[in-house]
């Protein structure tokens, strides 16, 4: 793959009655034979990383141990701040989707799914007559929407006073988690009691500026949009609430959610949840009844079938065992209930999905 970040500079003068470089002479003598012209609005992918986004090619006044780039700058930008693609050996060459998005994240477009508008253009490296000159195709403006550099954290700000109340040095940060386990966080996940009447938007960095200002369009239909105008997302009815954010694929989900008990010393066995009330004053969920002895495959567990069915990902993914760790502890054992009684068990759902249990 080609390689990025080399530094753009002008070659030393000479004037000999050689063929002179256009960093000499400030023309453009490299010929554009493809691509004739560049669309204004590209869309790459980064499930498409691998495949050609454009295929450049070029004739030149000097061929002979010459090396080619793609200069590419921010539009508006002089091209001693550019990110070099390159070197190829060919003045025919392919530049893959990922790689321009690399060099795309190099001059700061960072944000994933935004239109920016960049300008390009090929430099040839050669020598003539052993001094080292630079010839250069005319530039070329197109407009591109990557996928940027994914924000390695989320903040969620809002209404409410578990979101700071659009106060910058409250807002939390959301769990992320590499659903794709290519080393980034592409999902953010939260936990929290949510009233109807108050929006909250998502932010990459401690301001709307530099790295996402994340909310919904005009309707509530889970497509996230990066944009000042995008408006302040509200849940339908007050409840505790599951988020889930994907700046990858651009789409937000959220779910009320409703744990209970489950398994053989609960009232509904295994074949249904025992519900939870969830308490808005303490911020719990309680259960107050009986509970029958049982250990090993009878036991039970905590669950919430409903959120795991909403977000597709299966009615024992928000689960917790006997570790009383965090919501995902599905692969653990079942929780061993002592002896046959009342209980009044509590469970707490911290921001993050840690929780605390009591009442055993």
């Amino acid at each position: 793959m080609a390689s990025l970040m080399w530094s753009c500079s002008d070659d030393d003068d000479n004037t000999s009655s050689r063929i002179k470089g256009d960093n000499e002479t400030g023309k453009t003598s490299l010929v554009l034979v493809a691509p004739t012209a560049l669309q204004n609005s590209y869309v790459i992918t980064k499930p498409n990383k691998d495949n050609v986004w454009e295929t450049f090619s070029v004739t030149a006044p000097v061929t002979e141990e010459a090396t080619y780039y793609l200069e590419v700058v921010k539009k508006g930008e002089t091209f001693d701040k550019a990110t070099k693609i390159g070197p190829f050996d060919k003045a025919t060459f392919e530049v893959t989707q990922g790689t321009i998005n690399e060099a795309l994240a190099a001059q700061g477009f960072l944000v994933p799914n935004k239109l920016g508008e960049v300008r390009v253009r090929i430099a040839e490296q050669t020598k003539v007559e052993d001094v080292s000159v630079t010839f250069y195709s005319p530039t070329m403006d197109f407009g591109i929407t990557g996928w940027g550099k994914l924000p390695e954290q989320l903040y969620m700000m809002g209404d409410s006073p578990i979101l700071g109340t659009w106060d910058w040095n409250k807002a939390p940060l959301m769990k992320g988690v590499d659903t794709n386990n290519d080393g980034a966080n592409e999902t953010f996940d939260a936990f929290l009691y949510l009233k109807s009447s108050e929006g909250f938007k998502f932010a990459g960095a401690k301001n709307w500026d530099d790295n996402g200002n994340y909310g919904m369009g005009s309707s509530d239909d889970g497509v996230l949009v990066n944009a000042g105008s995008s408006a302040g997302i509200k849940v339908p009815s007050d409840g505790f609430y599951f988020v889930r954010v994907n700046v990858q694929d651009m789409t937000y989900k959220y779910v009320k959610m409703n744990w209970g008990i489950i398994g053989t010393p609960t009232p509904g066995g295994w074949g249904a949840e025992t519900a939870m009330a969830y308490d808005t004053t303490d911020g719990v969920y309680k259960y107050s009844g009986t509970l029958n002895q049982g250990s090993g495959d009878n036991g039970m567990k905590f669950r919430c079938k409903n959120a795991g069915d909403a977000m597709g990902l299966g009615e024992w993914k928000f689960n917790i065992g006997p570790s009383f760790d965090d919501v995902w502890d599905g692969a653990e054992p079942n929780i061993s209930v002592p002896t046959t009684k009342n209980y009044d068990l509590t469970l707490k759902i911290a921001f993050d999905g840690k929780v605390t249990v009591t009442g055993f």
